[in-house]
């Protein structure tokens, strides 16, 4: 859970004359009326995340910043998208735990070690649409933590007693860049449109499929279905399926089993 801000990318971009920005692309578009959209996926890794290694191999660059979530006791890192991301997320003893919420630490470690926990390794993380209402029409539960901007908290959209789900949750605005900025980034050569810049062509995610035990199944995930958010089916096994550009390139990588991931690109 991060945010694109100037001076995150340091490296030096001599900066070209502005360009026409490019048409807002209609990828992950949800359906009319819907509330939220996708904005990221989170994976729970091995702390450090060794396994960013099959992504780079399939020509994807990680952003070059760790994220540090203060107060909750983990870090993740990246892998940046015009239109939202993929972060792998673990544990890390070196980020410090506010008091009270060492729980939250140990539900991560859980997720972390899903293959014997039975525990979610995936999370979800939406933004609001232009069709938001104030409220949305099921329970949420307010979290907030140091790492955050003050004010502002992300909602979970299912309780903490949830443990075998996955974890869904909404952005506040002040951590959501617009698609269009970052458009707008890659069309003048913004430094801040580095990470995006992939080796294999990779701009936008087009599709997220989640595939969940029935356990990690409710009522959030039914409606989130209906949105058009993400596709939610049943299956044995946690996996998460990534359509970036269509598939127009027509290639598919399976990168279980060290990453719950099909990426099609």
């Amino acid at each position: 859970m991060r945010k694109r801000l100037l001076g995150i990318w340091v490296a030096l971009v001599a900066l070209a004359p502005a360009a026409a920005v490019p048409a807002p692309s209609p990828a992950m578009a949800p359906a009319p009326g819907s509330p939220l959209q996708a904005d990221h996926v989170t994976l729970w890794v091995t702390p450090g995340a060794p396994e960013r290694v099959a992504l780079e191999r399939l020509g994807f660059r990680i952003a070059p910043f760790i994220n540090r979530h203060d107060g909750q006791g983990t870090a993740s890192a990246t892998v940046e998208f015009v239109n939202g991301f993929l972060e792998l997320a673990w544990p890390d003893s070196s980020v410090p735990v506010e008091p009270g919420r060492e729980f939250l630490r140990d539900r991560f470690r859980a997720r972390t070690e899903w293959r014997t926990t039975g525990r979610s390794p995936v999370g979800l993380v939406m933004r609001r649409t232009a069709a938001a209402p104030d409220s949305l029409p099921f329970p949420t539960y307010p979290l907030t933590a140091p790492w955050m901007p003050p004010g502002s908290a992300m909602l979970r959209l299912t309780p903490l007693t949830d443990s075998l789900g996955a974890s869904l949750f909404v952005s506040p605005h002040e951590l959501v860049t617009p698609p269009d900025s970052v458009r707008a980034w890659l069309a003048r050569k913004d430094p801040r449109a580095e990470p995006m810049r992939h080796p294999n062509g990779a701009r936008e995610i087009t599709e997220i499929r989640i595939v969940a035990p029935a356990r990690g199944l409710n009522r959030v995930t039914v409606m989130l279905h209906r949105w058009d958010v993400v596709e939610f089916d049943g299956g044995k096994d946690w996996l998460v399926e990534l359509t970036l550009d269509r598939g127009r390139s027509g290639k598919r990588a399976d990168l279980r089993p060290g990453l719950p991931l099909v990426v099609r690109y």
